[in-house]
């Protein structure tokens, strides 16, 4: 049978664990796993990763790793129905971010204990729980966290019964949905507004918006989406009668056949994903729907079906359900002893779900709480001890070997000292001769390499003044910081700016071929070609800017006395703020453009060809156009950071990693912000050296 992509990822990840050091990677790695354990329903297995997950987040002090490992477990154990360890995890979480301020984590987290209160029916706690997010959700503007938590509003007053509270809270959800095109939300609400429908018993409407969410699932290829709508379609139509249809203008003979070729598509959907709860469910619907037409040998068919994998993995609502329904059908049947059998399965699964001792153990894990988190505190505490005093051992067994291997070398340097003096006696004139030749190559080295320092500094002053000035940028910017890093003294990158005739402020980010002088060179050649094309074409538009500079560097690389001229020239990209209208333009060539907007990024398309010489060089850079709101911290950029080697194994810094850490200090000051970059970049640089010149330009709408 083939792996699902969803298996295939699971086994993928645990070869990779095979691999990996006890690092961040590591922990990320191991809550990826729990993150698909539960997509897949296998909520043992998520646990399992999961506890390795914040054991090693916990011993490497990687608070960022065991937030998402305390979070991905709080959706195990809820999805278990252990309410107690779910809550248990979601309380730690949110006494983490105490110390560690992320506002969106936090009402995240606080919608996450909400879900765990509803499921335990405390609705009057989870609404407000869901309230309390909902607050800082509107405080960031986050419109994504509003919607959600709308709908989860209205999930919970659905438990109430309160229907028309819960119809508003849907549909506020859905409109924001709709506002941002955020597609998943919007089938999620259309899904919510069936269901309501369905339970006021206005079938045609729940029909309505239950093929409506069908149809966008469809376009999205969202399969677990479509499963679930094609599931309520064939429950809706499994629960009407005959004048229900006649009201809808459809045939009553139809009800029956409607209602297997929904189920059976949900059913098929499920056994592909592999997603063993649906399949219980539809299976259960078919049984129902062959029950009701009294074709009791298909019934018990899929009824058993649905009563085995319910009890092979798990899920004893549908256990009683179906026992319940065999139970009957074996008693219509005048099989007595049958209906005893699964009469008595049903009651056993009934009994399960409301057992005494599972509240008890449910107050008895409550009560000791705080004595397990005392004792778990005391744990850690003892193994940050165990952990320092094995690491001042450590280091102090290296300085002693240390100091004998220095001793050993001073005495092996005395024996080689002692016989050179010897053989240096006989030879003092030729050495002396030696060392005046010696001493005349010396200064004369030194000289020039005085003189190529000299100009080489000389020309990293001229390029400097060719960059965008300080007063040019502080005039057209309010917020904005540069970290310019090169890999020399002199670079490739560069940043230039300048003020357009309609009034907007251009900005250009770069990075030309080389480093070091010939890069310099390159550079004063890009900037002196895109000089020509604004004041001397007067070119407005950054796209026809890119395109007019392409040419002339093109032209006058042609002139290198090579047949067909030098292909030099630029990665960049060039951005033009009109920031009267709250709006920027730009034209990039392989070099990307970020926005982070409410903790969220957003990364703009780029042209995969260089400024200079290329296959597409008769091909037009493209033109594109960003809405900008207030707050947006807009960044531009090299590949100098990405590229950069580092960390523990020696691997690059690579652009994933750039863009979590952009994202996760985009609320800082400028100069806090570029001082983190600085910082994270030396750490992960070690001693190692820089591999090319670095840019990062960040600026606050």
């Amino acid at each position: 049978m083939p792996m699902t992509a969803q298996t295939q990822q699971i086994e993928s990840l645990k070869q990779l664990l095979k691999t990996e050091s006890e690092d961040t990677n590591k922990v990320n790695t191991l809550n990826d796993l729990v993150w698909y354990f539960n997509d897949a329903s296998m909520f043992d297995e998520a646990i399992k990763y999961g506890n390795q997950s914040q054991q090693l987040a916990r011993k490497i002090s990687f608070t960022h790793g065991l937030i998402n490992a305390l979070s991905y477990i709080g959706y195990s154990y809820q999805y278990k129905g252990d309410y107690t360890s779910a809550m248990s995890c979601f309380v730690e979480e949110q006494k983490i971010y105490q110390t560690y301020p992320n506002a969106k984590g936090l009402a995240t987290n606080q919608t996450n204990i909400g879900n765990v209160n509803a499921d335990k029916g405390n609705y009057p706690l989870a609404i407000e729980n869901y309230y309390k997010a909902l607050k800082t959700f509107e405080a960031l503007k986050n419109k994504e966290g509003i919607a959600t938590t709308y709908n989860n509003l209205g999930i919970v007053f659905s438990y109430q019964n309160n229907l028309p509270k819960t119809l508003e809270y849907f549909l506020k959800a859905l409109k924001i949905n709709e506002d941002l095109g955020r597609k998943k939300g919007i089938v999620n609400s259309l899904g919510n507004i069936g269901n309501v429908f369905y339970s006021m018993h206005n079938y045609s409407k729940a029909i309505q918006y239950q093929l409506k969410a069908l149809k966008l699932n469809n376009a999205i290829g969202n399969k677990s989406g479509l499963s679930d709508n094609y599931g309520n379609i064939s429950i809706i139509y499994n629960d009407q009668d005959d004048s229900d249809f006649v009201n809808q203008n459809l045939k009553p003979s139809n009800r029956y056949t409607l209602t297997m070729q929904y189920a059976q598509k949900a059913l098929e959907i499920n056994e592909e994903i592999g997603s063993k709860y649906g399949i219980v469910v539809n299976l259960t619907n078919i049984g129902s729907c062959y029950l009701k037409q009294t074709n009791y040998a298909k019934a018990i068919e899929y009824f058993t079906k649905s009563l085995n994998i319910a009890k092979e993995d798990g899920f004893p609502e549908m256990v009683k359900e179906a026992a319940q329904k065999l139970s009957i059908i074996y008693e219509i049947n005048k099989n007595d002893k049958q209906a005893l059998v699964y009469y008595k399965a049903f009651i056993a699964a009934r009994d399960s779900l409301t057992n005494e001792e599972n509240t008890k153990k449910t107050v008895q894990m409550e009560m000791n709480y705080e004595f397990d988190k005392k004792e778990a505190s005391a744990k850690l505490e003892q193994e940050k001890k165990d952990v320092i005093a094995f690491e001042e051992s450590r280091k102090q067994k290296i300085v002693i070997i240390g100091i004998s291997v220095v001793l050993v070398l001073i005495l092996l340097l005395s024996v080689v000292i002692f016989r050179s003096l010897r053989i240096n006696q006989k030879k003092n004139r030729i050495i002396q001769m030696q060392k005046e030749a010696v001493q005349h190559q010396k200064e004369l080295v030194e000289e020039k390499h005085k003189e190529i320092t000299d100009s080489i500094n000389y020309a990293e002053r001229i390029q400097r003044s060719l960059l965008a000035s300080a007063d040019l940028l502080n005039e057209n910017l309010k917020e904005y910081f540069i970290f310019f890093q090169p890999k020399d003294v002199v670079s490739g990158d560069f940043y230039w700016a300048a003020k357009l005739s309609n009034g907007n402020f251009a900005l250009l980010t770069a990075d030309s071929t080389g480093h070091g002088v010939p890069g310099a060179i390159m550079s004063i050649l890009n900037i002196s070609c895109i000089e020509k094309s604004i004041e001397a074409e007067k070119l407005l538009e950054p796209v026809t800017i890119l395109n007019h500079t392409r040419s002339k560097i093109i032209t006058t690389l042609k002139k290198d006395g090579s047949t067909e001229g030098g292909k030099d020239g630029m990665d960049c990209s060039l951005i033009s703020f009109d920031l009267k209208h709250s709006k920027l333009t730009y034209a990039a060539a392989n070099n990307p453009i970020l926005l982070i907007r409410g903790g969220e990024i957003l990364e703009f398309p780029f042209d995969k060809m260089p400024v200079g010489k290329h296959d597409k060089d008769t091909t037009s850079f493209t033109h594109h156009t960003i809405e900008l709101q207030k707050g947006d911290m807009v960044y531009t950029l090299t590949d100098g950071i990405s590229d950069q080697f580092g960390g523990s194994k020696g691997k690059k810094f690579m652009y994933k990693k750039l863009k979590e850490l952009l994202v996760s200090i985009a609320h800082l000051s400028m100069q806090q912000q570029k001082e983190t970059l600085a910082n994270v970049l030396n750490t992960w640089k070690g001693n190692l050296e820089q591999v090319d010149d670095i840019t990062l330009i960040g600026i606050r709408v």
